[in-house]
């Protein structure tokens, strides 16, 4: 880095500043997630600015020595905190994260975890999961692979142009170069953050503008010299504001990055680009010395913040979100770590003089704090290990809990109706709930929200008399267990149609990202066709999560009533193909994570209880209009109205709204006794 440029580490102390400020949830700065976006520009400015000095003075890039510096910088402080979050983890974190967390602390040590998060961005079954506390290296990733790709491609630049005409690449080929990375990067960041907005929020291939807008600046830094002082001035106060006000106005709904990333990313090139030519009047402040102390340790105030922040929600909040004041004094308390591990391991290392002319012994130690992430990494998923195989130990020596049953027939006056603080028994861990998920035969028969083919499975006799279709989302997923022993029991033919965060209705419906389902509405299509032929099926057994359909404003009471509607006419068409609707109610949803608030509360458990506001309404309504039969087995999940985390010595909720597999076989006789009337009724 050119130390010169104060201005730099007084931009660097904004963003992080910014992400700080974001991430204690203050009001104010909605959108201080920006800051990431400003260090991605700082970042391409700098390392390309690095390598073309370098290729300027000895006419080549020397690779090693350049890996070799990026692994003395960045690599160190990661390990320490790798180490220190595995132990975090363990010692305060429900073991019910552990697992992820030590996935997600590998992918972080490889610099892959942005891709992880992508995934896991999409997976409906990750549904109500917690914040990972290496979450935030997802950024780290991102440039960790910049740092890797871009200097092949410049070296291949200085290759092709020597061979060509002898001298080193001139600025246009290097526009050139960066311009063909941008411009497809900054289409792809446009698209996918409207039309797939978790992935894109976390893939490489939607940031790398971003830091190439910030290479092209250096590359561009001879002419930026040149310009005068007052338009330096302008330049810089222009930033500075389109960065501010990009962390003030934009929230968690903007669809980013995308257009809305240009304005901190354009905002931080100006700021850059004023400073390039000397000192420029707006930029100042960035120089005051408070500014340039945060910004010097602002990679190790980025890595301490974010796990202490997830530590202490768990510690101070229940798992919850923390209070802004408390989050904003977690995240101040954060310097302390910060400072240390600058002071005792970032520095030193970074600025040894035996490393920085030895490139393979900091190669080595690179490797060697890689080595250590995976063995923090293997250290928590070994805990995890031994309490797994001990919670199966303890489900197959407690198989016969009664669950359900345990409520009889009247679960209103069962002894089993009010929530119980403490249980002798109870099966499954939470642990084991996590992988707990319902399957017919085997298989899930659920499509995800991006598989292309339907989530189809058949069971049962070809020449069953009884022909039934399976239809809905994950909440009528959730019931394949008991429904699979039932039809054993009758004789019936399953076919499913299902498919995550999808009802079957004939309207929009609400995406993960606030905008339209359109996978969804295309399977809907195509299922609604399939069951709906005359003769095909005698039964359409149907449940949903969702109550609402898209109308693309924020007026609920018009979302239920579209969504009614919309069931009412599906439900005609299917009936009007000879098949009766059976609807299955759904149950309620948690306000919280349960099966960590068992984990905290294993011997109050009435603490996580909660008050039965299932959000069946739209269902009942459509279903009175319709005429179709339901099956309500609400009484069954939460007695009295009220819903417990442990009934008859059986974990209720797997995961968000979803039942565990254990319970709902213990429903399968209660499910029967609705069921098979409405079914075989006639």
């Amino acid at each position: 880095m050119d130390t010169r440029r104060a201005d730099i580490e007084g931009l660097r102390a904004l963003a992080v500043l910014l992400v700080l400020g974001y991430h204690a949830r203050l009001p104010f700065l909605r959108g201080g997630f920006i800051g990431v976006d400003v260090f991605f520009v700082v970042s391409g400015f700098l390392i390309t600015g690095l390598i073309l000095r370098e290729v300027a003075v000895t006419g080549r890039l020397h690779l090693g020595r350049f890996y070799a510096r990026r692994a003395r910088r960045l690599l160190p402080a990661t390990a320490l905190v790798f180490v220190v979050t595995a132990v975090l983890t363990v010692l305060v974190l429900p073991a019910t994260r552990w697992r992820t967390i030590a996935g997600d602390i590998a992918a972080a040590a490889g610099y892959v975890v942005n891709w992880r998060l992508a995934a896991q961005s999409v997976d409906y079954l990750a549904q109500g999961a917690a914040a990972s506390p290496v979450q935030h290296f997802w950024s780290l990733s991102v440039e960790e692979q910049f740092y890797l790709v871009w200097p092949l491609l410049l070296v291949a630049l200085v290759a092709l142009a020597r061979r060509r005409t002898g001298r080193a690449p001139t600025t246009r080929a290097l526009v050139v170069g960066l311009v063909a990375i941008a411009v497809p990067s900054f289409a792809w960041s446009v698209r996918l953050s409207v039309v797939d907005p978790g992935p894109g929020y976390f893939v490489t291939t939607t940031r790398l503008w971003e830091l190439a807008l910030g290479g092209l600046l250096a590359v561009l830094a001879g002419r930026a010299e040149q310009l005068p002082a007052r338009w330096r001035t302008a330049a810089a106060w222009t930033g500075l504001v389109a960065v501010v006000a990009s962390a003030l106005l934009i929230t968690d709904s903007t669809p980013f990055p995308g257009y809305a990333a240009l304005g901190p990313t354009v905002g931080a090139a100006l700021v850059l680009a004023a400073g390039t030519g000397g000192r420029a009047a707006g930029t100042g402040f960035l120089r005051a010395r408070a500014l340039t102390g945060i910004g010097t340790m602002s990679y190790s105030l980025y890595l301490w913040h974010w796990p202490l922040l997830v530590v202490a929600g768990v510690v101070l909040a229940n798992g919850g979100a923390l209070p802004p004041a408390v989050g904003l004094a977690v995240a101040a308390a954060s310097a302390l770590p910060a400072w240390l591990s600058y002071r005792f391991v970032e520095a030193p290392v970074h600025h040894s003089a035996r490393l920085g002319a030895r490139p393979a012994l900091a190669g080595l130690v690179g490797l060697a704090c890689v080595g250590a992430g995976l063995l923090a990494a293997w250290g928590v998923q070994s805990r995890f290990d031994d309490r797994y195989q001990a919670a199966v130990v303890a489900l197959h020596t407690h198989a016969d809990a009664p669950g359900a049953a345990a409520l009889g027939d009247d679960p209103a006056t069962s002894a089993w109706a009010a929530p119980r603080d403490d249980v002798d028994v109870l099966v499954p861990d939470p642990v084991l709930a996590i992988s707990d998920i319902a399957h017919l035969d085997g298989h899930t028969c659920i499509a995800s929200l991006h598989t292309k083919a339907p989530g189809s499975c058949t069971y049962g006799p070809a020449d069953a008399a009884v022909r039934v279709a399976v239809v809905g989302d994950s909440k009528m997923q959730q019931w394949l267990p008991a429904l699979q022993q039932i039809a054993d029991e009758r004789g019936w033919r399953l076919d499913t149609y299902l498919m995550s965060a999808c009802p079957l209705v004939d309207v929009a419906v609400r995406g993960s990202g606030g905008g339209t389902f359109d996978l969804c509405m295309r399977y809907n299509a195509q299922r609604l066709d399939a069951v709906a032929v005359p003769g095909r099926y005698d039964v359409v057994i149907t449940a949903q999560r969702a109550v609402l359909a898209f109308t693309g404003r924020d007026d609920q009471a018009e979302a239920r009533a579209l969504m009614r509607d919309a069931l009412v006419r599906t439900w005609a068409r299917i009936s009007a193909g000879g098949a009766r609707v059976v609807v299955v109610a759904n149950n309620a949803d948690p306000p919280a994570n349960l099966l960590e608030c068992v984990q905290r509360h294993r011997h109050t458990l009435s603490a996580c209880a909660f008050a039965d506001e299932s959000g069946s309404q739209t269902q009942l309504a459509a279903a009175a209009i319709a005429g179709a039969q339901v099956v309500d087995l609400r009484p069954w999940v939460c007695p009295a109205g009220t819903c417990a985390p442990v009934i008859g010595d059986v974990l209720v909720y797997r995961q968000g709204s979803h039942l565990t597999t254990t319970y709902v076989r213990t429903l399968e006789s209660q499910l029967a006794r609705q069921l098979v009337p409405a079914v075989e009724g006639g």
